[in-house]
Order: structure tokens, then sequence, then C-alpha cells
């Protein structure tokens, strides 16, 4: 029988879930049988009752059947197999990370594309759980009953190491993400032009920034400002490519002039910080961050970027950790995937740390900022 834990699962949610699973196995199944020259439609049938026996059976029990007949070792390797921790968990990504993509960002915040990308991986997170659980029958001997527990609320523990598995799996794999996420385009009176020329070029930059060809996106940003003086988006990104393309004096510029025009530019508040680090006047940088956090207080980066600094710059592991810490708490907070790169930066620390004998300290901080070091 399934366990379902806080919220009641209904079958139609469950093999919705696990729909595109199967569709993905069948192509998977299609290959290796043309390798093998086996029938493709009788194996079909394996995976498929498989899941569909398994579901719809109020106990489970592992003799799946294919024409009244066992499953042979071979045919239950061939699940395995195919249904491969590895695999599923690729193939959820991968259906996330479309989601993740075709995620609009105009107009919004880092907690509000955050939130849509939250939705993504909860969309997948069932079938990804539900598919591992089943697999886990495979091997079980023939008349012995097992219980399988799918969870779905979102704040238990079990839930959440499936989620963050596919985060993690989004964070390796899926450059939409980064491009999503942390994005601040919330607008204000001046963020857009209402110069359609200007919106054009601006269009056009667009195009190759995405791309990550900053030299070819330049020219575009500054015929829009060219055109309209007051286009703060056009400002931010000839910041974002100057920085990227290592022009930093012209980056502060471009910033500067974001600022000078709408004092609450997040995204210029935000860069113009990884400019001064570049230029290694990480005090000014951290003045800066402190500023961001003076018009968006709960904005992760802001202790995120600073503890980098401690961390990596100044050297000073403890005013590094107490700061990455309070990023964590945000990233967790907001479902924001930027959390994994938290966790690195702690786990670097703790190594320093320990090589020093310090764990009792390195404990004494997490604690202080309501993390558990287990």
């Amino acid at each position: 029988m399934f366990i379902f834990t806080k919220k009641v699962l209904s079958w139609q949610r469950i093999l919705s879930s696990l729909a595109s699973q199967i569709r993905e196995a069948a192509k998977r199944c299609a290959k290796i049988l043309k390798t093998a020259k086996k029938n493709i439609r009788d194996n079909m049938k394996i995976i498929k009752l498989f899941f569909f026996s398994i579901l719809m059976s109020q106990n489970l029990c592992a003799q799946m059947e294919i024409d009244g007949k066992p499953l042979n070792d071979e045919q239950k390797k061939m699940v395995k197999e195919t249904f491969s921790k590895q695999k599923v968990l690729s193939q959820n990504a991968e259906n996330s990370c479309k989601c993740i993509d075709s995620i609009s960002i105009n107009s919004k915040n880092a907690v509000e594309t955050s939130k849509e990308v939250k939705r993504c991986i909860d969309n997948e997170v069932v079938g990804y759980q539900s598919t591992l659980k089943l697999m886990e029958t495979v091997d079980v001997k023939e008349g012995e009953k097992i219980t399988v527990s799918i969870f779905t609320d979102p704040e238990s523990n079990e839930y959440k190491k499936y989620y963050y598995e596919i985060e993690t799996k989004l964070m390796e794999s899926c450059p939409a993400i980064k491009n999503v996420v942390g994005m601040n385009n919330k607008e204000s009176e001046k963020s857009v032009s209402k110069n359609s020329d200007a919106i054009k070029e601006y269009n056009k930059g667009n195009e190759f920034i995405r791309q990550k060809d900053y030299k070819s996106a330049l020219p575009f940003y500054e015929k829009a400002v060219k055109i309209d003086s007051e286009f703060v988006f056009a400002w931010d990104n000839i910041g974002v490519c100057n920085r990227r393309l290592g022009n930093l004096d012209e980056a502060l510029k471009a910033y500067k002039m974001s600022l000078k025009l709408d004092p609450k530019s997040l995204t210029a508040l935000q860069n113009i910080a990884l400019v001064y680090v570049g230029q290694k006047k990480y005090q000014k940088a951290i003045d800066s961050y402190n500023n961001l956090a003076k018009v968006d207080k709960e904005n992760p980066e802001v202790y995120y970027g600073i503890g980098v600094i401690y961390y990596e710059n100044i050297l000073d592991n403890e005013k590094a950790l107490d700061n990455i810490c309070k990023a964590y708490n945000l990233y967790v907070a907001q479902s924001s995937p930027y959390r994994t790169d938290a966790e690195k930066i702690i786990q670097s620390i703790y190594t320093n740390f320990k090589a020093k004998g310090k764990q009792d300290k390195f404990n004494e901080i997490l604690k202080s900022n309501n993390i558990s070091s287990n």
C-alpha cells in the first residue's frame, strides 16, 4: 500500500507524475532492445506492467509477470538499467530545466523568479521519488508484501531530499536556471525606455547576452542609451557587458549612471560591488553590498557577496562563515537553488576550521545562525 504524509496524493496524480518517466523509458528501452535484437513490443510490456501492476495493486508484491511468467534475471536487469537513479534524475532535471527556460523574467525580482523555479522543480519531485521507490520492489522475494511511502509534504525531510537532488542536478546541467534565478528585473519609472527604437536596439543586445556573447551585445546597448539616455536597463547591461569583458572602469561608469537615474536599481547595486572586487577594492565592495541591503534587506546576495570577499580575499574565515550562513538561510527561505553554492563554501570553510582544530568555533557560528552541523 502507499502511505502519504500530511497530503493525500490521488492515483491520477501519481500516474501523471510518472507519465514522463514511462515515455522516456520507452525511448531508452527501444535503443537497448534494438542493440540486443529483442522483441520490442514484448519487452515494453515489462516496463509498463512494472509500473501499472504495482500502482493498481493495494498490496505491492515482487511477483511481476509477463504472459503469465515471472520476469527473469535479464528482464529485471533491463528494468533496473532503464530506470537507474542517474537516468531518472537526468530526465526529471531536464523536464524542470525546460520549465525554467520558459519562465518570463520581465518585471520580476529574484524572489518572484525563485518561486517560479521552485514550481518547476516541485512538478518533478513526486514522479522522481515514486520511480525510485518503486524500483526498490524489483528484487523482493516472491509473495513478499512491501510498503512504499510517497512523501508529498514539501516541508518533510524525505521530500526535501528528492527536491534537493533535482535542484543540485539543475545547477550542474541547466544553463537556464542561472539566467533566471537572481535576476532583478523589477521595473521602475525609468527602467524601460518608451522609445521604440531604443527598445529595438536593447532587444538585439539581449539576443547576444543570452548567449554570453558580451562583445557583440555591448554596441546595441550603447546605441540604446544614445537614443534614450535615461534607459536604466540598458545602462545596467552596458555595465554587465563591460564587467564580463574586463573593462572595469567602463562598467563602473555605467552602473553609476544607472544609479543616478534609479538609486534603487538592484542590478547596479549588486554588480557595482563585483566591479570593486575585480579592482581589489574590497572595503568598497562590502560598502556597496551594505548599500544594497538598505534597499533590499532580504537579498541573500548581500551576505553571500560579503562572505565570499572575507573567504577568498580578506581570508577571515569566521566572518566569511557567518555571512555565508546568513545567505544560506535566505536562499532556503526563498527556495533559491543558489543554496547549493552556499553549501559548497560552508563545506570549504569547515575544511579550514578543521585544519586549525577549530571545529567548535565552526559549530558555534552555525548554531548562532540556527543551522545544524549534521
